[in-house]
């Protein structure tokens, strides 16, 4: 008994060191995938913060990257409020997410993936840079700088419908970039992968 509750108390303290490590990031990454509401963002949070404490028992000794392992479980738990929430969500691909996990992984870790993660890092830098002034400049604000919508259209003297129709445009452009991007990828993966077996 004794020692099932020291366990738990260990668990307790490197939950909370880590949590309150990366619960700022956390709190930004809310803020993006909840559209800017910082309001659901904040729900959205105090609920990843008690889902992750609920399952961190069960996985803690498999953890090898809290914030990755922070970040995906907030991210999963967005998209679910956001499908409760409107009935007709499609689920997109969040470029956002993309393009902030590169500095998730080091070469340590996983050196494949983290090799992956410095390509994708390379094309959305990219990608972001190629982006029409006025989109890229609304874009970098929001997703570099953490400005918030109403921040942004300060900054940059224009309205918030403005703000959201710009950063709603850059991830459609973004979006189609990556998907053409993802696509020669595969491609490239199949001719190494059919090389290596002798198919050429």
């Amino acid at each position: 008994m004794l020692d099932r509750h020291k366990r738990t108390a260990d668990i307790d303290s490197v939950f909370w060191q880590e949590w309150q490590e990366h619960q700022d990031y956390l709190y930004r990454c809310c803020v993006r995938w909840m559209g800017g509401n910082s309001t659901e963002a904040e729900d959205a949070l105090s609920m990843a913060m008690l889902k992750a404490r609920e399952k961190i028992g069960q996985s803690v000794k498999a953890i090898k990257n809290f914030k990755a392992w922070f970040a995906q479980l907030t991210y999963n738990l967005c998209m679910d409020i956001l499908k409760k929430s409107k009935g007709n969500f499609l689920e997109v691909e969040d470029v956002e997410l993309i393009a902030s996990s590169a500095d998730i992984v080091t070469p340590g870790e996983n050196p494949i993936l983290a090799a992956t993660q410095q390509e994708l890092e390379k094309f959305f830098c990219l990608a972001i840079e190629d982006l029409p002034k006025k989109l890229r400049e609304t874009f970098v604000l929001y997703f570099e700088k953490q400005y918030s919508y109403q921040e942004i259209a300060t900054e940059l003297n224009i309205s918030y419908p403005n703000v959201r129709k710009r950063i709603s445009q850059a991830r459609a452009i973004l979006r189609k970039k990556y998907k053409e991007f993802n696509e020669v990828r595969s491609q490239k993966s199949e001719v190494r992968s059919c090389f290596c077996n002798g198919g050429i």
